[in-house]
């Protein structure tokens, strides 16, 4: 897997892909990184998508969406990464869920790019990072 060439999905960009009312700018682009098999995620993104799912629909969908989308490995790398980034958003006084830094950490450790709508990976990439 060339690492410049996948995107590394957050839960935000999911949920909001998955909902009916969703902002139909990301469901297209995550429509075609599907499609060319560019999306990937980590297990922290599916163990959130499954605790957060609601009906069959999304269950079908998900479940589905496991079989398909590859999956970057949490490894020593990511966690060590992780370790830093908490302390570099203590240090600048900052909390950001634990999730996300994880999140976050598998993204830079290997090398992929994070798409992602939600507030607390602005404050890290552009307050801590």
């Amino acid at each position: 897997m060339a690492r410049q060439d996948v995107v590394l999905v957050d839960t935000s960009v999911w949920i909001e892909a998955l909902r009916v009312k969703g902002d139909a700018e990301i469901k297209e682009r995550l429509r075609q990184l599907i499609l060319s098999d560019r999306a990937v995620w980590c297990d922290v993104v599916v163990l959130e998508l499954l605790n957060g799912m609601k009906g069959e629909q999304e269950k079908k969908k998900i479940k589905q969406y496991i079989e398909d989308i590859r999956s970057l490995e949490i490894n020593r790398k990511v966690w060590q990464k992780a370790k830093e980034l908490v302390l570099s958003c203590r240090q600048r006084g900052f909390m950001v869920p634990v999730t996300d830094i994880i999140i976050a950490a598998c993204g830079l450790s290997h090398g992929v790019p994070l798409m992602y709508k939600d507030r607390h990976f602005d404050i890290l990439f552009r307050e801590v990072l």
